[in-house]
């Protein structure tokens, strides 16, 4: 992916959220390393949104649920399960979620990509 998007390795993996998005890198105004989402954790000294007093009125924190539940991902569970302590029970579900029902190896989360790019197996919607 740092081949295809010109970019170092270590940007390809933001350290907030752990989504992976191939548009956003150091170029980007407000993704990647420029992440408005992550800038603010750190500000607050926070690791989840879900921390933060503030977070079920955040305007940041909307705009990225909103985009990620057009890709099948719901923050607010994910989030809802990590304050709980279900860490592990959430990462087995997310691992179980993102893999290829062919070929078991990861897929991206994007609606650009519509088969694996591993064996080629159409993905769902």
């Amino acid at each position: 992916m740092a081949k295809k998007y010109n970019c170092r390795p270590e940007e390809v993996r933001c350290e907030g959220c752990q989504t992976i998005d191939v548009s956003g890198w150091s170029h980007e105004a407000r993704w990647g390393k420029n992440c408005a989402i992550l800038k603010c954790l750190n500000d607050r000294k926070l690791r989840f949104c879900c921390e933060c007093a503030e977070y079920e009125m955040c305007q940041k924190f909307e705009e990225i649920a909103t985009l990620s539940s057009e890709l099948g991902t719901d923050l607010r569970e994910n989030l809802r399960m990590i304050k709980e302590g279900k860490v592990e029970e959430w990462l087995l579900k997310e691992d179980q979620k993102w893999r290829c029902p062919r070929c078991g190896n990861p897929i991206i989360n994007s609606n650009e990509h519509k088969t694996c790019h591993w064996c080629g197996q159409k993905l769902r919607n």
